[in-house]
């Protein structure tokens, strides 16, 4: 995204919008994705969550 670099959009329907990025290793040698925001195309104006430099405490369940 040219208004924050590094951070990527997935597109799984016609108003389906994610971003993310890379984290660093939770589990060494698996890639690790940080998930910023979910929800409609409105979302791109502001692609990072506010607590966009989340730690371990923020970690996904597998």
């Amino acid at each position: 995204m040219r208004r924050a670099p590094g951070v990527y959009e997935l597109t799984w329907a016609p108003d389906g919008r994610a971003t993310w990025s890379y984290g660093r290793a939770v589990v060494a040698g698996l890639t690790h994705i940080v998930w910023h925001r979910i929800g409609t195309h409105s979302i791109l104006d502001r692609p990072l969550a506010e607590d966009h430099l989340a730690g371990p405490r923020h970690r996904l369940a597998a």
